[in-house]
């Protein structure tokens, strides 16, 4: 196996970044975003357990339906999960925000269904 150095942004038209949201903890980086400069393939392994968070759902959707993703928000210390109806309209309205925040820095027109959201 070659080691790639670099992270998640070493595969050309990547670029990610890393914030202290305040999620569970302070001072540490709990929230990222990787955006991918063109849409590209979608996959994901998701669980079979029952009870599924609402980003499991989400993504399960996406992958399933669109079969390509621009961009992935990812948070740690806290699983989104048991929160139903209103949890999945949060990953929806999460999405439509972003995408906003992309076209107004400048991104390419996209489809807020390309976005992925992970915890």
């Amino acid at each position: 196996m070659e080691i790639i150095t670099g992270g998640v942004t070493a595969a050309k038209g990547f670029m990610a970044a890393g914030v202290e949201a305040g999620i569970k903890y302070q001072n540490r980086k709990d929230m990222a975003m990787v955006y991918s400069k063109t849409p590209c393939r979608a996959a994901g392994v998701f669980t079979t357990n029952v009870v599924k968070a609402a980003p499991v759902l989400w993504d399960k959707e996406v992958v399933e339906s669109e079969w390509e993703a621009q961009a992935i928000v990812v948070n740690s210390g806290i699983a989104n999960a048991c929160t139903g109806k209103l949890g999945y309209e949060y990953c929806r309205g999460q999405m439509q925000c972003l995408e906003c925040l992309l076209q107004q820095q400048g991104q390419q027109q996209m489809r807020w269904r390309f976005l992925l959201r992970a915890s």
